[in-house]
């Protein structure tokens, strides 16, 4: 607990596992107050292709074994 109760917490989670919901529950190990938090970062469905896009950048795949690589053409080559 903060020493004095007009001090707010600086907060210690201790989070669990995820649970069925794809949420991890976490409670502060310094004053007891709980929170939910979602078990992943990335959101759900968001390919490489779309997440490159997001920040104006190419995505180049690597090629299966003994295939020649391809990758994506350069602007002003």
């Amino acid at each position: 607990m903060p020493e004095s109760s007009m001090e707010p917490c600086v907060h210690h989670w201790v989070l669990g596992a995820p649970g069925e919901d794809d949420l991890v529950r976490g409670r502060c190990k310094r004053c007891g107050a709980a929170r939910t938090y979602p078990a992943s970062v990335e959101p759900p469905g968001r390919s490489a292709h779309e997440e490159a896009a997001a920040v104006g950048a190419a995505v180049a795949l690597l090629p299966d074994v003994g295939q020649e690589p391809v990758l994506p053409a350069r602007a002003g080559a």
